[in-house]
């Protein structure tokens, strides 16, 4: 059977229930769940010049710029491996 690949995406403000709800759709539909917290926590764990500059402001939790949050969604959506999120 092949089934059609679909792209869900949950916007929100910071704290709004983004990822509680991105799972909750997940799991019955059966599907990946990814965000961008996910994301750039992958790319501060790489050995990347970017990883080095990213890891002490998500320890300091504080805000990305768009351009960095924009640029992790890209190259995940690049690799074309997500069924829905």
């Amino acid at each position: 059977m092949n089934r059609k690949a679909t792209t869900i995406i949950i916007l929100g403000r910071p704290g709004s229930g983004k990822g509680t709800q991105a799972a909750l759709i997940a799991k019955k539909i059966k599907a990946d769940a990814l965000g961008t917290g996910d994301l750039l926590r992958d790319l501060a764990d790489e050995k990347t010049y970017l990883a080095k500059q990213l890891a002490p402001i998500l320890k300091k939790g504080k805000l990305v710029p768009t351009w960095l949050a924009s640029f992790v969604w890209i190259r995940e959506l690049g690799k074309n491996r997500l069924n829905a999120f």
